[in-house]
């Protein structure tokens, strides 16, 4: 799993106050994320082409991953603490 996206991503949900709340919602709907990753592929070729396309791929990879998905949760509660 490429974890290079992970300290961008992890940077965003702290600047808008939201790393406790994506923990929350990873956990409350982590059976539903690998179907959530499947309909968000449909909207794939409207950010390949856009600075966006690599990090929303990465995206839906790790939502399909389930371990992937808890080692990203576990890496947002450490930097968190």
């Amino acid at each position: 799993m490429q974890r290079t996206y992970w300290p961008t991503w992890r940077k965003f949900l702290a600047q808008w106050g939201l790393v406790s709340s994506a923990c929350a919602i990873m956990d409350l709907t982590q059976p539903l994320l690998p179907f959530v990753a499947q309909i968000m592929v449909l909207g794939m070729p409207l950010f390949k082409g856009a600075a966006l396309g690599q990090s929303y791929g990465n995206l839906l990879t790790m939502l399909g991953d389930e371990a992937a998905l808890m080692q990203f949760k576990d890496y947002l509660q450490e930097a968190g603490s």
